[in-house]
């Protein structure tokens, strides 16, 4: 990017190109988050005020404006992030009996052709993998999105946070963790590209 930028006016034209992409990326995050579309709304049965009347009209021209300059639109965006936290959530439950040639087998559907060799890596040459484990009782997970990260045309990073909790209704404590989930369109759906913990980064575990 910096061999293009050669001038003060190039810089400026850059910078405020990335300003309008973060503030579209925070106005379709709050366009995906439950609620979002009745926050504004009047009550049943009181017609809406002339002000209300104003701000509402001239709130959602401003967000379609701003939401022109992504790459994907809103409903895709949602199905790119359903795929993340579908993804999240398998990886964080556990089977009773399940050897970890079973959750591959689980998870590879989810997973991008590019991210193939690096989730074998993940699930089956950890130090342990080779060794006989303790049984491991079912695990639920529930996943949900915290937010958008980046979002390009090939791709869309998301923080998505896990609770897991014993399976079957067992007693035992929640855990909760975090990961950046990068989602990428392959054969007309979106599948996962890379994952790790949140704290980490953004690149492929």
């Amino acid at each position: 990017m910096n061999a293009f930028i050669t001038g003060p006016r190039e810089k400026i034209v850059a910078t405020g190109i990335i300003l309008a992409l973060v503030v579209a990326a925070v106005l379709l995050f709050r366009q995906l988050s439950p609620g979002a579309d009745s926050a504004g709304a009047a009550a049943p049965g009181q017609p809406p005020t002339e002000t209300g009347e104003e701000q509402d009209g001239s709130g959602q021209g401003a967000r379609a404006d701003v939401l022109e300059l992504l790459p994907h639109s809103a409903a895709e965006v949602r199905i790119a992030a359903d795929a993340a936290r579908e993804f999240a959530a398998a990886y964080s439950e556990r089977v009773a009996g399940e050897t970890p040639l079973d959750r591959l087998e689980r998870l590879e559907p989810l997973a991008a052709e590019i991210f193939a060799d690096r989730l074998e890596t993940l699930l089956l040459s950890t130090p342990t993998s080779g060794r006989p484990q303790a049984p491991v009782g079912d695990v639920d997970a529930s996943p949900s999105v915290a937010g958008i990260r980046t979002i390009g045309t090939s791709s869309v990073i998301f923080v998505v946070d896990v609770t897991t909790s014993p399976g079957g209704g067992g007693d035992g404590r929640e855990a909760r963790a975090s990961y950046a989930v990068t989602v990428v369109p392959e054969g007309g759906e979106w599948a996962v590209a890379a994952f790790r913990e949140a704290s980490v980064g953004n690149g492929p575990r």
